[in-house]
């Protein structure tokens, strides 16, 4: 694509994003709270370590604007014990609990003049501080048992909603986390044998639907 060409595009997208006038706001009130739950998938070295289960989160939003908002996170999520032939007992890690809470800001996309259906888009970015830690009950014995640490994580993603009524939107997200562990605190769940390694970033991706009421 020419540069001109990108400009354009980069313009047009930011004036339907600033200009009321070009669609429909998606939000009409000026306070949104969001309950959702599903799965949590572990990417990278945290793949190595365990296996993915179940998420939950709820978010409170001030929409200081129709497409623009303020918000704040909460989310958990819990991993299964990672299995691994060559692993400690055959464990790469015990269960592993992760609560995240942080704030962002949100973009809730104009409607197009064009669309009938009643679809919502909203993108997200954010920061704060997730607390991982394994179950020492597990397999005490673990070197891993005793793992606890909370660290600086950065979240992004986006959702797609269905609008049932100005009050009522239920939506499917994708988040995803980026966790800047220490290196030391993590040497626990080294394991030459099995070829795992200390980290210093690990990321987590869940999947979730919920629902979102707006006042």
């Amino acid at each position: 694509m020419h540069y001109a060409m990108r400009t354009g595009a980069a313009l047009a997208v930011a004036f339907i994003l600033a200009n009321p006038g070009t669609g429909i706001a998606q939000v009409d009130g000026t306070f949104s709270v969001e309950a959702r739950g599903g799965a949590a998938i572990p990417v990278g070295t945290l793949d190595d370590l365990t296996d993915w289960s179940g998420a939950a989160g709820g978010t409170l939003v001030w929409h200081f604007n129709p497409y623009w908002a303020i918000r704040g996170d909460v989310d958990w999520m819990h991993l299964r014990a990672g299995e691994n032939d060559l692993a400690y007992n055959g464990i790469a890690s015990p269960p592993m609990d992760l609560l995240f809470f942080g704030g962002g800001i949100e973009v809730n996309f104009a409607k197009p003049k064009y669309q009938d259906v009643p679809f919502t888009f909203i993108a997200n970015l954010g920061a704060g501080v997730t607390q991982m830690s394994t179950d020492s009950g597990w397999l005490p014995s673990h070197p891993a048992s005793s793992f606890d640490g909370s660290y600086l994580t950065f979240k992004g993603g986006g959702q797609v909603g269905w609008q049932f009524s100005p009050l009522i939107n239920a939506f499917v997200s994708v988040q995803g986390f980026m966790i800047l562990t220490d290196e030391e605190d993590t040497r626990v769940f080294e394991d030459a044998a099995a070829g795992l390694e200390s980290f210093q970033t690990t990321f987590v991706i869940p999947v979730t639907a919920g629902v979102r009421l707006t006042f």
